[in-house]
């Protein structure tokens, strides 16, 4: 603020005139300071009372009268001007401590990064990103097992101390002693997750994990089911009763649905008239158990139709469910009921994905079900199979990447799509039968005989 020497303004006195409503009028004093500040005209006015006015009779009453305002300009601008430094001293006292404070936590961060060990560092990491909601409790749970897989190598090392050779020769011995390629990427991956974070919030200078090497993933086909297989094994689910696991095995294989989302589905889920699924939610697994949780992705939200198969057995498990309801005289509303898990129990409760996985497999064994990679069927197997089966029957592949959840086509093709003896027959058919669409000893006749006039 700058300084105005008021005593130093040119002072212009003049009348004020106001006119009242009943037809008289009152005259007022009104002192005016004019001054110039950095090449600006200023002024400021005072409008003195009209018993004032009446007082200030002569020029030393007025002069008298300019003085006592001047100096209380003076001094409201002294008190401004005080408040104005006093304000500015704290700001920059703040900014000080502001400044102290975040070299505090640079050398702080410095120091944690050199005394801080990698593994605390990434478990810290997992709990974070799993108390805020970014992860899911059972991708929590997922990252602290691929943890352990560095607790022998990496007990002791500090965060700061980590180097690419470290997890090179780390990586080489795994894969040596047998580790999968696939478990060793996910070491990978999420040791290059916690560094990038590490990096991003400054508790270390860069990413070693950047001229790492990840190891090379063989490309594993998926065990399907052929379609004689399929074929048998629907047989085999027809003939049983509508029990959780034959239900939730036709759910993956004729809905194409994961083991998380076939336990998650509700009776208010399906439309039975319509043939439709929606699917909306799974049945995820952490350390605390099962639990409810949103689908694996946006397109995993979706509406799945069913073949004619499935609704007959999804009728069949209702009944079932119903008739269990009446034995144990149980009476639910038509809402009460949809709330009910399609695999799950009269009393409300769903059915747990590892349950689900392990009696399947007993199943899988009593009847000998093999996949189409010569091993046996697991539960994934089935879901596996709706794909496998529907592209050898020509089902186009998108349809079949939006029945199964697939958030683009090329997933779907990466997948499940390779050349095949018997598929590539029917290619050849297909395209015969669109090139030259003529029945069998049908005489087409030319206009031209093919040669160039």
């Amino acid at each position: 603020m700058d300084k105005v020497n008021y005593s130093a303004a040119k002072p212009t006195w003049r009348t004020v005139t106001t006119n009242k409503r009943d037809g008289s009028t009152t005259e007022q004093l009104q002192l005016i300071l004019r001054w110039t500040t950095n090449g600006k005209r200023k002024s400021k006015s005072k409008l003195f009372s009209p018993a004032e006015s009446a007082r200030l009779t002569t020029e030393r009453k007025r002069a008298n009268a300019m003085k006592r305002w001047v100096e209380a300009l003076e001094a409201e601008q002294d008190k401004a001007i005080a408040e104005e430094k006093r304000r500015a001293a704290e700001d920059a006292e703040r900014r000080a401590r502001e400044e102290q404070e975040r070299i505090r936590k640079e050398n702080e961060e410095a120091n944690l990064a050199s005394r801080v060990k990698l593994l605390e560092y990434m478990r810290q990491y997992v709990d974070d990103r799993e108390a805020a909601g970014i992860i899911e409790k059972s991708t929590a749970a997922d990252y602290r097992h691929t943890i352990t897989r560095l607790e022998k190598r990496f007990a002791d090392t500090k965060l700061a101390e980590l180097t690419a050779d470290d997890v090179q020769r780390f990586q080489t011995a795994e894969l040596k002693r047998g580790v999968s390629a696939t478990t060793c990427g996910k070491v990978h991956r999420l040791l290059k997750q916690v560094l990038t974070y590490a990096v991003k919030h400054e508790a270390i200078q860069k990413n070693v994990m950047d001229v790492v090497e990840p190891p090379k993933r063989p490309k594993k086909r998926p065990n399907g089911l052929d379609v004689a297989e399929a074929q048998r094994v629907t047989r085999i689910l027809m003939q049983m009763k509508p029990t959780a696991i034959c239900t939730a095995a036709f759910l993956a294989l004729h809905g194409s649905l994961r083991v998380g989302e076939v336990c998650a589905v509700q009776w208010a889920d399906v439309d039975l008239s319509g043939r439709t699924i929606r699917v909306n939610k799974a049945i995820g697994l952490a350390e605390g158990g099962a639990y409810l949780k949103e689908t694996k992705n946006n397109a995993s939200n979706r509406i799945v139709d069913i073949t004619a198969d499935l609704a007959k057995k999804l009728e069949e498990r209702r009944d079932e469910m119903r008739q269990e309801l009446a034995s144990a005289s149980v009476m639910l509303s038509p809402e009460q009921f949809d709330k009910l898990f399609v695999c799950g129990t009269i009393d409300g409760r769903y059915l747990n994905p590892q349950i689900l996985t392990r009696k399947w497999v007993v199943l899988a064994e009593e009847h000998g079900i093999i996949g189409t990679e010569g091993k046996r069927a697991s539960f994934h197997t089935l879901r596996h199979g709706y794909a496998t089966v529907g592209i050898a029957s020509g089902v186009d592949v998108a349809s079949i990447a939006a029945q199964m959840g697939h958030s683009t086509v090329s997933q779907t093709l990466n997948t499940y799509t390779s050349a095949t003896a018997d598929g590539k027959r029917r290619a050849a058919a297909t395209m015969n039968d669109v090139m030259h669409p003529t029945k069998e000893g049908d005489v087409v006749a030319l206009d031209r005989t093919g040669t160039t006039d």
